[in-house]
């Protein structure tokens, strides 16, 4: 009897051994711990929903550009929103994107949108928004896996946007696909945005009058009214008050262009003195009449750097009055460097545009 027990004690002996590795020790969490992973992964479109948008009705122009303005091309792995987070263990994968990938959703879900509104999407006309996904995390709870983003939109004016926007679902496929969605409503819902977007109603002339043969032909309806006669009525001047004899561009505004100065200079080319001469003529034609000289710029380098030329160049244009005899007190010369875009700064045609000098009656 002896012997068996210590037969039983030895083999118990020997199976505790055998397991003790597998037991409460620190090794258990490494044993059942699987290995890391990585998954890539680009949400798909899913079309906004009835209720997403607050105000769904507005006049939206019917001729949009949409851009994708994502710069980086890379794979770039997707972080935990709090970086301390201890659910981001063991139990979880490592997920990668690529953000301009999300970015075609998103322009996808946009395109998809304005299509449902009758808009036709343009490749060189009209309106233009530019769309950017610059960031994405994750955050993992219980149930529930969040995906938040920010999404940056530039419209064609320059006016910049952004929209962080945050989602949870049971899976990541989910919770990424809603929160690319919820971002582009967020856009829709934006009084700025909605504002660049609208366009005007066309005019509905008044009805004309049956005419009866014993009486006069009516007369024909007027057109809209422009006060300060410079070929842009007053619904769409964005100047009023330009002097009879200046050149207005489509805004209504007394502009000359950027043929006054070469690239990143403020000398007035003296063969565009002829130009200026004709400013002169309106100023002594009308010798109580005071102007603000407004120097802009296009976005090409840094603001600061914009400012100040966009002051040189109005001061140059400023001097070059006083020279010819007007006086200083008539004068004030003003830099507005890029902040006050005539078009859009996406292509050069927009940016040549946007290098000009305005005048603005102050009387």
């Amino acid at each position: 009897m002896k012997k068996y027990h210590l037969f039983l004690f030895g083999f118990l002996s020997l199976i505790l051994l055998s397991i003790t590795p597998y037991g409460c020790s620190s090794g258990h969490q490494t044993y059942y711990q699987p290995p890391y992973t990585e998954r890539f992964y680009t949400p798909k479109q899913i079309p906004i929903t009835p209720g997403m948008i607050l105000k769904p009705e507005f006049n939206i122009c019917k001729d949009i550009m949409i851009i994708n303005a994502h710069a980086d091309a890379g794979n770039a792995s997707l972080p935990a929103c709090i970086q301390n987070n201890e659910s981001l263990g063991a139990y979880t994968h490592l997920w990668s994107g690529n953000l301009k990938m999300w970015t075609d959703t998103a322009c996808g879900v946009t395109k998809t949108e304005l299509k449902n509104r009758g808009v036709k999407i343009s490749q060189n006309i009209g309106k233009k928004l530019a769309l950017s996904i610059d960031h994405a995390c994750l955050s993992w709870g219980f149930r529930t896996i969040g995906c938040t983003l920010d999404l940056k939109v530039e419209t064609g004016d320059g006016h910049v946007s952004r929209f962080q926007v945050a989602n949870e679902a049971i899976n990541l496929y989910d919770s990424c696909d809603g929160a690319v969605t919820k971002a582009v409503a967020a856009l829709f819902n934006d009084a700025s945005i909605r504002t660049y977007l609208t366009c005007p109603l066309p005019e509905r002339l008044p009805k004309k009058k049956p005419v009866t043969p014993a009486a006069e032909k009516p007369a024909l309806p007027e057109g809209p009214a422009d006060t300060d006669e410079d070929g842009v009525p007053d619904y769409r001047d964005e100047c009023p008050g330009t002097p009879k004899g200046a050149v207005a561009d489509v805004r209504g505004c007394w502009v000359i262009g950027s043929a006054l100065f070469d690239f990143d200079r403020s000398e007035i080319k003296s063969r565009y003195y002829q130009i200026l001469d004709e400013v002169l003529y309106i100023l002594r034609k009308n010798p109580a009449l005071k102007i603000e000289i407004q120097g802009h710029t296009c976005n090409i380098g840094s603001a600061i750097y914009n400012q100040r030329l966009s002051e040189s160049r109005a001061h140059s244009v400023m001097n070059y009055f006083i020279s010819k005899g007007i006086g200083k007190e008539r004068l004030i010369a003003i830099g507005y460097g890029y902040s006050k875009p005539a078009a859009s700064n996406f292509d050069e045609n927009g940016r040549i545009l946007n290098r000009r000098v305005e005048f603005v009656t102050t009387y």
